[in-house]
């Protein structure tokens, strides 16, 4: 289909062509592929929070098949690269999705046996910007395509101005059936992912108070927003049983110094605290 759009050896036929079998099936599979690459970033997220070594080895699993899914839809789009330098953005999709693959090995280990601080570290500062790379690299692309369906359209336009009605016909259609493209695209996948997108990374670095948008819609992108969601509240769950678990660890170790304090007043010198501390305040507990 390469050619150039403003040149009478690609015909009216060609660019119609061109935008039905080559753009059209780009952007669709380029909306396939950014949802399934923002889920498997979930499911890393999710596995994260997991409660026990159980729960977290059933999310790998689904990370793991997750995975596969997006190496086939990458492979997959092979065929549909257009040019030279669309293919540099094919290979920026592929070397960024795995180095985020890569780097979501040692968490997945650290998840399996719940090392969920140290799990939780790594995401922040190592895989999401990863993560974020890859959102990029799909966004690069997907741009590709739209602008290619768009100089389509126009080249259609002007060609059909020196040609016959039929010719023109084609033209508009082709203008029509790119527009369309491009429209549903960016209405119903592009501007949800990126929206789902800068919701999950504003959340990774600690904003929880932010809305998660598009739950309530029924199709995948409202199925990403839940599964969002559910993140969201399980981490703020996990922040309020820690604080209140560490209040609990204060107020028993205030009470344990509270009594003996009071006993040393009273003069009873051979008095201990015999509730343990955590390790770190052991010393204090013991002198």
């Amino acid at each position: 289909y390469q050619c150039d759009w403003s040149s009478d050896v690609c015909s009216s036929d060609l660019k119609l062509d061109m935008v039905a079998n080559n753009t059209v099936p780009s952007l669709a599979h380029l909306s396939t592929l950014s949802t399934r690459a923002l889920e498997a970033r979930l499911l890393m997220a999710k596995q994260i929070l997991a409660t026990d070594p159980t729960e977290a080895m059933t999310i790998d699993d689904q990370l793991a098949a997750k995975e596969q899914e997006v190496d086939k839809l990458i492979a997959d789009y092979r065929p549909l690269v257009y040019n030279a330098e669309e293919q540099k953005l094919f290979d920026t999709i592929d070397s960024t999705w795995k180095e985020w693959k890569s780097g979501a090995e040692p968490i997945r280990a650290l998840t399996l046996q719940t090392e969920t601080a140290a799990a939780t570290q790594a995401f922040n500062t190592q895989l999401n910007p990863k993560g974020g790379a890859l959102a990029d690299a799909l966004t690069g692309i997907r741009d590709f395509n739209e602008k290619l369906g768009k100089d389509a359209g126009n080249a259609g336009l002007a060609s059909g101005e020196s040609e016959q009605n039929t010719a023109l016909i084609i033209a508009a259609a082709s203008t029509v059936i790119a527009l369309l493209v491009i429209a549903f695209t960016f209405a119903r996948v592009a501007r949800p992912l990126a929206g789902l997108t800068a919701a999950m990374e504003d959340m990774a670095a600690g904003n929880l108070d932010r809305t998660v948008p598009y739950l309530d819609n029924g199709d995948e992108i409202g199925g990403i927003g839940r599964a969002l969601q559910a993140i969201k509240e399980a981490i703020a769950r996990r922040s309020r049983d820690e604080a209140e678990a560490r209040l609990e660890v204060q107020q028993r170790m205030v009470g344990g110094l509270a009594t003996g304090l009071s006993d040393l007043r009273d003069g009873k010198l051979d008095c201990r605290i015999e509730h343990a501390f955590p390790p770190e305040y052991e010393g204090l507990r013991h002198d």
